[in-house]
């Protein structure tokens, strides 16, 4: 019985040892820098979800105010968008390209920040939502829409820190000049 119980707690022990190595030993995942990837940020994947891929960019011009854009393509990007982002840079944003053009509102359902939001049409701003704020409380139905007056026909909604419009001047009727990575889907 003691040899029964002696190979018994060296299986135990050896279990524990596999369990509890892993946290003890060294990041393979971490570069050669030693700084980890971004997907192994502190952050906690439910609070802020990490992309393996870079997004795609794109640079707007609006009365001389250069903004970075990530775009937003596909239906996921689109429905996706800025949400559970709690900052950017000041001269940093989104876009959203809707082609062909046709009419849009939208919401600010789990977005952390509020945002000012661009609608252009053609090269030129049709409205502007300026600090739209999130929506946290209360179900995703009873969310206010931009908009406020109603869907308005866009081609690129852009979305922009809180108050961006105001501080550089920007207003409807601005033009545009939007250029993306691809060549054959240059705005102006």
């Amino acid at each position: 019985m003691n040899l029964k119980l002696a190979n018994w707690n060296k299986l135990t022990l050896a279990a524990l040892i596999l369990l509890v190595q892993p946290a003890f030993a060294q990041n393979d995942d971490a570069n050669s820098t030693g700084t980890k990837p971004v997907e192994q940020s502190t952050a906690t994947s439910a609070s802020r979800p990490q992309s393996r891929t870079q997004p795609t960019t794109a640079q707007s011009e609006i009365n001389g105010n250069k903004i970075a854009l990530e775009v937003a393509r596909t239906r996921k990007e689109v429905e996706h968008g800025l949400m559970e982002r709690e900052s950017m840079p000041e001269d940093h944003g989104m876009v959203f390209l809707f082609r062909p053009s046709r009419p849009e509102r939208f919401w600010m359902v789990n977005c952390l920040m509020s945002l000012d939001m661009i609608f252009v049409k053609d090269g030129r701003i049709v409205t502007i939502s300026e600090e739209a704020p999130p929506h946290r409380l209360g179900p995703p139905n009873r969310a206010p829409l931009y908009p406020s007056e109603g869907p308005v026909v866009v081609s690129e909604v852009i979305e922009v820190n809180p108050g961006y419009c105001k501080r550089h001047g920007i207003k409807s009727g601005d033009t545009v000049k939007l250029t993306l990575p691809d060549e054959n889907e240059k705005k102006n």
